[in-house]
């Protein structure tokens, strides 16, 4: 079997734009928990824009920031 620490089961690789907006959708309009990890550090562009726009205002949704969040940027309002 080998090691491979990456490999889950119920990871889904988004690769077209067309997926990131079925899934987008796809995350508005269940209750299902997830995990989405997606680029763009300081949240000013890129697929995570959408993310955010579908699930932050849902309390039970949280975000997490692995990098510094610099003055300006959204993901530094996101943090205040």
């Amino acid at each position: 079997m080998g090691r491979r620490p990456l490999t889950f089961d119920n990871l889904t690789t988004i690769n077209t734009h067309k997926e990131h907006v079925q899934t987008v959708e796809y995350l508005a309009n269940n209750k299902r928990p997830a995990i989405v990890i997606a680029a763009s550090g300081m949240c000013n562009g890129g697929r995570v824009m959408n993310y955010l726009k579908a699930k932050l205002g849902d309390p039970r949704h949280d975000v997490l920031f692995v990098g510094y969040q610099a003055s300006g940027t959204i993901g530094r309002l996101i943090q205040k």
